[in-house]
């Protein structure tokens, strides 16, 4: 039986959030390699544990300097996109969520590698070498035999911190290539990009009303 005074789950669920007194960060630790990316989350939750999703700040820091660089996430701030620098190294990524006069810091450690483990996942497609070009249009490519994916393209930083469309993303990718390598003909090229573009936009159009339908 609760407590008297103390409201039960369904009508405590009915309340905003308080103000923050945790904020966590995932994943723990962040492993990235020379200048790869990855993406760091933040999440803030009130003194009942639930999750606090609007009117907070999170202000990012990486320390030491050197150990590599931060990008915001367009329309996401609780995300942060963590770029490792040219040499391997240890450091932290830090992140202060505030909000209705109170706020909660967490810090996770960051390691900076030559290169991750590379080999075929369950999935059947091999694993690509991530690539930030932010200013150039490429999406993927072949080079030297190295099958390499563009983290800096709009439509992977779209899906990069939502696995099932990203698989789904980097395995058009790679039925692309294939394709290309297949017939040899630079003609296939720009109605393969074009059917990628128009695919990942359906995609994710499709996964985020799904989302919706589940909340």
């Amino acid at each position: 039986m609760a407590a008297p005074g103390r409201a039960k789950g369904p009508v405590a669920d009915l309340l905003p959030p308080g103000p923050p007194v945790e904020v966590r960060v995932s994943p723990a630790p962040i492993v990235v390699e020379c200048s790869g990316t990855r993406i760091a989350r933040a999440e803030a939750l009130d003194a009942a544990g639930r999750r606090i999703t609007e009117h907070i700040e999170y202000v990012w820091q990486l320390e030491p300097p050197g150990i590599g660089r931060l990008e915001t996430v367009e329309g996401s701030p609780d995300r942060v996109r963590v770029i490792g620098g040219e040499q391997p190294g240890s450091g932290a990524l830090s992140v202060v969520a505030s909000g209705d006069g109170s706020s909660a810091r967490a810090d996770v450690a960051v390691e900076v590698v030559e290169q991750l483990a590379r080999g075929r996942g369950a999935e059947g497609i091999p694993e690509p070498e991530l690539v930030h070009h932010s200013g150039s249009a490429w999406r993927s490519r072949m080079l030297d035999g190295r099958w390499q994916v563009n983290t800096g393209h709009r439509d992977f930083r779209a899906v990069e911190d939502r696995p099932a469309v990203k698989l789904r993303y980097l395995a058009m990718l790679f039925a692309k290539e294939v394709v290309l390598r297949s017939h040899l003909d630079p003609r296939f090229e720009l109605p393969l990009e074009q059917l990628v573009e128009v695919a990942a936009y359906a995609d994710r159009n499709i996964a985020a009303r799904r989302g919706t339908r589940r909340q």
